[in-house]
């Protein structure tokens, strides 16, 4: 998660952070469906709970315009992740 709170500070966006204080809560999201593939972290935006720390990453990168502006530019992004 620590590189998904740089990111998101680099983008100027503020965020809370919440953690879970018991199994039970961990468990109630992945019940409720809200959890995909039973993983965290998971960041809430735009409607979306999105998982997997890459692909949160490389969606924040690409709302705010740190991504890259053309495909020379992505791959050294990804490269560096």
């Amino acid at each position: 998660m620590e590189s998904i709170r740089w990111l998101l500070a680099a983008a100027g966006v503020e965020f809370e952070e919440k953690f879970f204080e018991t199994r039970e809560e961990f468990e109630k999201l992945i019940q409720g469906g809200t959890l995909m593939y039973e993983r965290v972290p998971m960041v809430e935006m735009d409607g979306m709970n999105l998982v997997e720390s890459r692909a949160i990453l490389r969606y924040i990168a690409a709302k705010y315009g740190l991504y890259g502006r053309n495909l020379k530019e992505q791959a050294w992004y990804r490269k560096h992740l």
